[in-house]
């Protein structure tokens, strides 16, 4: 997000001030931003990989060299560029076990030191980097499948990742090494993601994502399960966000290839067009609605599936899956800062 879109860059250098500012009043509220998605997952394994590599050649040398060895001619056929594809169309079936079966070892072995290195941040960080590549191969696997075998798919969801963005979730919210532990009950997290992610409930969502279990699912599950066993208040305060119209970035996943295209029009009968009279009727284009303010005639609506839009495609959800929504008439695309040019559709 850094160093591909201005206003990503923008509220990291907020968060950088807001934290200075903080250390300069003697106070230790400061503000952390981490990625929670699978590292490399769609392009370059070998960033995430070699820094996993520097840590354990430095603390585990014996480990490292027969395992680098092993893994480093996998890396080299994955690319730096086309991961995901690679892994599907030049991988042998051999060498995909074989990369399943070296994460699998990395990840043992962390976990197995886990309790003599104790407080130690940076082995916290490499651990959890080893697992998230794990769950990236998970996810890569889940994909492939997905996307070829019309069997496994009519019983599966695309579902790998929302585990790797789960499990990055609820991992950083229980760190708590020796430099965290004075500030660790009052740790707050605002996640920022895709509707589809967000989402807190499963419904079949067609195609690709199949039997689809959100990442917003896991982790309200998981942490309110906890927290009601603890006698504590919901820890979870879900936020939808859906618009009426505007652009945003056609393929965006290929930098060189990017366009920027209109948003199609919302389905008639989907949650953008009952907001929209919300905001016609009010006057307010850009609002927020919490749900339990609603009057208790609407919950009958808020519990039914509908639709909701993702840019240019659909999915389903129904409204009580957050606990209330944003409304925003006209968005525009995010402002690259990465160098690339772009064409407008």
């Amino acid at each position: 997000m850094y160093s591909a879109w201005a206003e990503g860059r923008d509220l990291i250098e907020w968060m950088v001030v807001c934290n200075v500012a903080q250390l300069m009043r003697g106070r230790d509220n400061f503000v952390d931003y981490c990625g929670l998605d699978i590292g490399g997952f769609y392009s370059d394994w070998t960033h995430p990989i070699s820094m996993i590599q520097r840590y354990i050649k430095q603390h585990f040398p014996h480990f490292e060299r027969n395992w680098s060895q092993q893994i480093n001619p996998l890396l080299y056929a994955l690319g730096t560029s086309k991961a995901r594809y690679n892994y599907q169309h030049v991988l042998t079936a051999t060498e995909k076990n074989k990369l399943a079966l070296l994460l699998d070892e990395l990840v043992n072995m962390m976990s197995s030191k886990r309790d003599e290195l104790e407080g130690d941040l940076d082995f916290e960080w490499t651990r959890q980097s080893a697992i998230s590549m794990q769950l990236a191969e998970n996810y890569y696997r889940n994909y492939e499948h997905m996307s070829t075998d019309d069997i496994t798919k009519k019983f599966e969801g695309l579902n790998g990742r929302e585990i790797a963005m789960a499990n990055n979730i609820l991992w950083r919210l229980n760190l708590d090494c020796s430099n965290e532990r004075s500030r660790s009950e009052q740790k707050k997290m605002i996640v920022i993601n895709h509707a589809i992610h967000t989402k807190t409930a499963t419904q079949y969502q067609d195609e690709i994502w199949g039997h689809f279990v959100p990442m917003g699912q896991m982790v309200k599950q998981m942490l309110n399960a906890k927290s009601a066993k603890e006698g504590n208040k919901q820890t979870v305060f879900n936020i939808g966000m859906i618009y009426g119209g505007g652009t945003f970035w056609d393929k965006w996943q290929r930098p060189n290839e990017r366009i920027v295209a209109k948003i199609p029009p919302p389905k008639d009968d989907g949650l953008e067009a009952t907001m929209k009279k919300v905001s016609e009727k009010s006057g307010i284009k850009n609002f927020f609605l919490h749900w339990e303010t609603a009057p208790s005639d609407a919950f009958v609506y808020l519990q039914s599936v509908t639709t909701i839009r993702e840019n240019d495609y659909f999915i389903r959800a129904f409204p009580l899956e957050w606990n209330g929504c944003i409304y925003l008439d006209h968005v525009t695309h995010a402002t690259p800062d990465d160098g690339v040019k772009y064409r407008m559709n």
